[in-house]
């Protein structure tokens, strides 16, 4: 009953979501956007951050909400420009995942499984 409900609502938030993403998926890309936000709310350094995947995540996620949300990122992101002013990223560069993990390490939420014992 849960994952029914889960997939109803997955359905209903993201009508244009193409279906070939799992909802893991849909959910981490969701996540990375947050945690870009976050960052950027709280003044915190962007340099080691991979913004290139954040501004992938959030097209994907605008795609998946619809052709309206989509059409309202392309016509309003910011982002863009400063990618391809700094097209190259710093030795060491974070990846959205990376920032996820200590948040929730910090707040003691579980940890996903990294496969390496």
């Amino acid at each position: 009953m849960k994952q029914k409900l889960w997939d109803v609502a997955l359905r209903n938030a993201f009508p244009s979501w193409p279906g070939e993403w799992d909802a893991e998926s849909l959910v981490s890309r969701a996540a990375n956007v947050h945690e870009l936000r976050n960052r950027v709310a709280h003044l915190e350094p962007l340099h080691r951050y991979d913004l290139r995947r954040a501004r992938r995540d959030m097209r994907s996620v605008c795609h998946a909400i619809g052709p309206d949300a989509a059409r309202f990122f392309v016509q309003s992101e910011r982002l863009l420009p400063i990618i391809e002013a700094n097209p190259l990223l710093p030795p060491g560069t974070q990846s959205p995942q990376a920032g996820i993990g200590k948040h929730r390490a910090a707040r003691g939420a579980p940890q996903p499984a990294t496969g390496a014992n």
